[in-house]
């Protein structure tokens, strides 16, 4: 048995290390590119959403290279109508690419001795004890927790530093370092050593960039070939970004749904009061907190339903609470021009916005839109 998994941000790397540390025979995805996505154009259905054809085209390339099983986390809901995984092993199924499936969805679902069951599928053919896999997983999510929380600061710190593209070349440096690094202990120290080096670049004084809050889709969220590098875009243009979901949020509201019993889980009032699948309740309620944020850039796939449905949320909060937001939709068009150009054009309403309307005098300046007298 080899077994593969498509991507969805950090889990990739780390659950590639994991199973490197276990021994369990696997190929991990190549990272998207066009190659992955013309693959999933080509054999998926046309209106299906772009998370959808990286999947299938990351899939795809590692059957060809030897890959006979899939793993793969599911959550349940009406995300197409809560028959994702099928939908991807039937279009996989009639394209010729036949794998074995294990499919870890939530233990609120399937109970959990059907969970167990297939975590133990899972490393059928190998000789790994129990508490060696426990041991190797809890550093697969010490790991994945750190990068988020050193990627998360260094996005926040973006807009403070006296040159921006520093920050994003960190981010890119640790991601690199961590991919060639062998084991999981290395990869926690290469976090380390670069937290410092974030906390020695040097500051603006009295620096107030534009404060961006990023939500939306969670896999467009999470993986840079589906978003076209937004979170770069908005750093090197100054901004602090604050990113709603990435894989320490799913992994804690996943498990709090696994664990939790129903009536003690987190339920925002605010907001949307039903499920409508995906994460966009928790887009809307991310959004409601109030944050102290200039503008909010809400980015998703196009066809996504759960989405689609949170965007006409967003539209009235735009309209009856003067909410500053601006979506985006991405779809195999890879074009990014466009979509840099919105971005640039919001960046710079917003810091006028600021700047002019609140009467902050001293910026007012900046903008030419007044002499001094």
């Amino acid at each position: 048995m080899t077994v593969t998994f498509p991507n969805f941000g950090p889990a990739a790397l780390v659950l590639s290390k994991v199973l490197r540390e276990l021994g369990v025979s696997h190929i991990a995805p190549r990272p998207n590119d066009e190659e992955a996505l013309r693959l999933g154009i080509r054999f998926s259905p046309e209106e299906i959403c772009i998370p959808f054809k990286y999947m299938v085209g990351n899939l795809i390339k590692a059957y060809e290279e030897g890959a006979d099983t899939v793993l793969m986390a599911a959550t349940s809901g009406p995300c197409r109508l809560g028959e994702y995984c099928e939908l991807l092993k039937v279009v996989l199924d009639r394209s010729g690419y036949e794998f074995n499936w294990i499919v870890f969805e939530t233990p609120n679902v399937i109970g959990m001795r059907e969970f167990i069951r297939r975590i133990k599928s899972g490393f059928a053919g190998t000789e790994v004890k129990a508490h060696r896999a426990a041991t190797s997983v809890a550093k697969g999510l010490f790991l994945t927790f750190a990068m988020d929380r050193l990627k998360g600061r260094t996005e926040a710190l973006a807009g403070y530093i006296t040159t921006p593209y520093k920050a994003v070349r960190l981010i890119n440096d640790v991601e690199r370092e961590i991919e060639d690094c062998p084991d999981l202990w290395g990869s926690l120290r290469i976090i380390s050593k670069y937290k410092k080096v974030l906390y020695e670049l040097k500051r603006v004084p009295k620096a107030d960039p534009i404060r961006i809050l990023l939500v939306g889709e969670i896999y467009t969220s999470m993986e840079r070939e589906a978003n076209g590098g937004i979170e770069e875009t908005l750093m090197m243009m100054g901004c602090s970004v604050t990113k709603h979901m990435d894989m320490t949020w799913w992994i804690r509201h996943t498990a709090g749904e696994a664990v939790l019993p129903k009536a003690l889980r987190r339920n925002d009032r605010k907001g949307i009061i039903c499920e409508i699948g995906g994460y966009g309740k928790a887009t809307v309620s991310e959004i409601l907190k109030g944050k102290k944020i200039d503008g909010i850039v809400k980015i998703m796939p196009s066809g996504c339903m759960p989405e689609i449905v949170t965007k006409s949320y967003c539209e009235m909060l735009q309209e009856e609470k003067g909410y500053r937001i601006l979506h985006l939709i991405y779809d195999e068009m890879s074009g990014n021009a466009g979509y840099e150009t919105r971005l640039e054009a919001f960046v710079d309403m917003l810091e006028r916005r600021r700047d002019v309307l609140a009467g902050n005098r001293h910026r007012i300046h900046k903008h030419g839109l007044c002499n001094d007298r």
